[in-house]
């Protein structure tokens, strides 16, 4: 009777042992570790905190670099820190993940830390303060100070007239016109009871402060 070729191969010339075991016990045969390119003695050839069986099966990293993707964060930390360890930017904000986690103390896995309108990257590239949302103080948040009034989010008073920018903006001034900031207009005041001498008229600057700190009374309401 003549045997097939495939038959004797595989039911009589059995596969070695040793290739199938798995002597260091890191989920990879001794024939996976040589493909791979790892250490059979070590469950973890690279030292980044994850078995090579784990990188090979799972995670899809190197298991011979301890930073597959460069970023100066090792894989087994990006695993922890949830970041991804196949992309230097896991959210896409312009800066690495290293950069985040150790230079600017920045969450890796939010575009904008501290929500502002403002991707972290851009915020650094400003020199704007990624971790406040209004940087100069001025109650205006960094976004808003760019993307809508296109005042300047480092200067609390842009146009340097004596009001801050958040403060003409509730008073609905301009906050990049200066002339506007001693000409505003307020509510009427009532007439002095007859036989009373009238006082003198505030200073315009006066009023503007009234004025403002009536408007957040209101407010409050």
């Amino acid at each position: 009777m003549r045997v097939g070729l495939w038959w004797v191969v595989v039911c009589v010339v059995p596969w070695p042992a040793s290739a199938m075991s798995d002597a260091d016990g890191d989920g990879l045969t001794a024939a996976e570790e040589r493909a791979a390119g790892t250490d059979d003695s070590l469950p973890d050839t690279d030292g980044d905190g994850l078995i090579d069986g784990a990188e090979v099966h799972d995670t899809g990293t190197d298991p011979t670099v301890p930073d597959t993707d460069g970023d100066e964060i090792g894989d087994g930390a990006e695993i922890f820190y949830g970041t991804d360890p196949l992309r230097a930017d896991t959210d896409g904000d312009g800066l690495s993940d290293g950069a985040e986690l150790l230079y600017y103390d920045l969450d890796p896995v939010r575009a904008d830390t501290d929500e502002d309108g403002l991707v972290d990257g851009a915020e650094i590239d400003l020199g704007t303060d990624p971790r406040a949302q209004d940087s100069d103080r001025d109650h205006l948040d960094d976004g808003d100070e760019l993307l809508i009034w296109t005042t300047d989010p480092m200067a609390p008073d842009t146009d340097g007239g004596g009001l801050g920018d958040g403060d003409e903006v509730a008073l609905g001034l301009d906050p990049k016109d200066r002339r506007d900031d001693l000409g505003v207009s307020t509510p009427p005041l009532p007439e002095p009871p007859a036989g009373c001498a009238s006082a003198p008229a505030p200073p315009a600057w006066w009023l503007a402060v009234v004025t403002l700190a009536w408007s957040r009374r209101s407010s409050r309401r």
